[in-house]
């Protein structure tokens, strides 16, 4: 039997786990998905709790990961604290493959573009032997994918648009190494969706292998990306950028200090409710030690720390993955390459193709109602048609009768969705500083469902409310009268 943890709350019978060996492989992203994924925020505190049962049921457990550490076996032993921990390190060193990292391109500035692939890309299009790449970036591997067919390359695409029943991408992810034998294709290339469970060993088949990563996941899943393909002798090719693009969140917590980041959550709280002026009689006796109490929680404190990680991890994105690799034993240089600027141009205009193409997906998908999206939305791998309902069901949803503009269109998706992501959410924060009684009603029934259910996970923990707040303390109103 096997299940994500998402599932976990199908499992009615927790005697079900009874006696049973539990076995979790790669066991860090399963553990960070139901610590920390957005796909947990609603059941998380179930599901949490449900983990824990499964761990304290079971006769034994068996973790296994790449990147296992101390502070992670910790956290295992702590669902079930009656279990005897034995580690078993694998000590059987391997031949590893020779890595290069792209710094970037030249600029007039002295500096680097980093985001420049073209050095990679042009060599793809005219090489004369298979190749895979991997990439946290669906879009890029479309766009690369539009060139290579135009190029005369025959290939495979794996990434949630193509992996459907019976389609050939789903026949290569379950047995990649009979399907590469078959079709002997020119490249392979590999979103997340290949991450998990894909081991391609047709030795000697690849002798390059390229990893173009836009910042979007963490060291711990690129090398495990990089590893599907183990053959020594396939040279790596490695782009990211410095840091990501989505480091600086609202939420950047300290790896040297989590009690002080838990500390700090306590304090957030403690001013939300003293600001929303929710007294004792309507949350009830001893709700703040309640709220101490679940500060001190080891599931609070495991999230505190891998988002902390995480955190840092983007800000030092090229440096962390430098680090590992030589870890892991590989011979690894930093180079700078020059621009092709035929290819540059050829990618930009692939680019925009891309964007138009998934604007006009999501523009004629299915209209669905706030129930369907929900369930979408809780999927941990939802298809790509599933998708385009969703976000076009969050544009409408935030955008309240929008579909009945002119504006509405392929092209107001597009700008929505690439050119300006942003826009709605500020938006939104800013008719929420005019409008504030929306934001103070909502958190005052937040903290009524916390006081009712006596359960709280801190580090999801977001106060619109404390933002408005914030922005007022700053006088934010002369901004935008000035």
């Amino acid at each position: 039997m096997a299940l994500c943890t998402n599932s976990l709350k199908k499992f009615s019978n927790p005697e079900w786990f009874d006696d049973k060996i539990l076995i979790i492989d790669e066991f860090w992203a399963v553990a960070l998905h139901i610590a920390c994924s957005a796909t947990h925020r609603k059941d998380r505190i179930a599901s949490l709790a449900l983990f824990k049962e499964a761990f304290k049921r079971c006769e034994s457990v068996i973790i296994l990961d790449g990147m296992l550490t101390d502070w992670l076996v910790r956290w295992a032993g702590d669902q079930d604290p009656n279990k005897r921990i034995l580690k078993l390190e694998n000590t059987l060193q391997r031949r590893k493959a020779k890595v290069e990292i792209l710094l970037g391109t030249p600029t007039k500035s002295g500096g680097f573009d980093s985001n420049n692939l073209s050095p990679y890309v042009a060599p793809m299009l005219g090489s004369n032997t298979p190749f895979i790449v991997f990439s946290d970036s669906q879009k890029l591997l479309e766009q690369i994918e539009i060139l290579l067919i135009d190029a005369g390359k025959v290939g495979i695409r794996i990434d949630s648009k193509t992996v459907k029943k019976d389609s050939e991408e789903r026949l290569c992810l379950d047995d990649c190494n009979e399907w590469i034998k078959l079709h002997r294709p020119d490249y392979i290339l590999c979103s997340p969706t290949a991450e998990s469970g894909v081991d391609i060993s047709v030795w000697g088949y690849f002798k390059n292998s390229y990893g173009l990563f836009r910042g979007i996941i963490a060291t711990d899943q690129q090398m495990q990306m990089m590893g599907r393909y183990r053959c020594p002798d396939c040279f790596w090719h490695i782009s990211v950028p410095k840091q990501s693009f989505l480091r600086g969140s609202d939420r950047d917590y300290n790896l040297d200090n989590i009690n002080a980041a838990a500390a700090r959550l306590m304090e957030l709280a403690e001013m939300d409710i003293s600001h929303l002026r929710l007294n004792k009689d309507w949350l009830g006796d001893q709700f703040l030690g309640f709220i101490e109490e679940a500060k001190l929680d080891v599931n609070n404190t495991f999230a505190l720390r891998a988002r902390a990680k995480d955190s840092f991890e983007k800000e030092n994105l090229r440096e962390c993955l430098h680090f590992a690799l030589e870890s892991s034993g590989h011979e690894v240089t930093e180079t700078a390459l020059f621009a092709v600027g035929k290819t540059e141009a050829e990618l930009k205009i692939a680019g925009e193709t891309v964007k138009k193409r998934a604007a006009e997906e999501i523009f004629n998908a299915e209209d669905i109602d706030e129930k369907q999206a929900e369930d979408i939305a809780a999927k941990w791998a939802s298809t790509w048609e599933d998708r385009v309902k969703l976000i076009k069901a969050s544009y409408k949803k935030q955008l309240p009768g929008i579909e009945e503009s002119e504006l509405w269109s392929a092209d107001l998706i597009q700008f929505l969705k690439y050119d300006e992501p942003k826009l709605i959410g500020a938006a939104g924060l800013l008719h929420q500083f005019k409008n504030p009684e929306s934001a103070t009603r909502k958190q005052k029934n937040l903290w009524a469902k916390i006081a009712t259910d006596r359960a709280i996970f801190l580090p999801d923990l977001h106060s619109p409310h404390l933002k408005i707040k914030a922005l007022e303390f700053l006088n934010f109103e002369q901004f935008l009268d000035p």
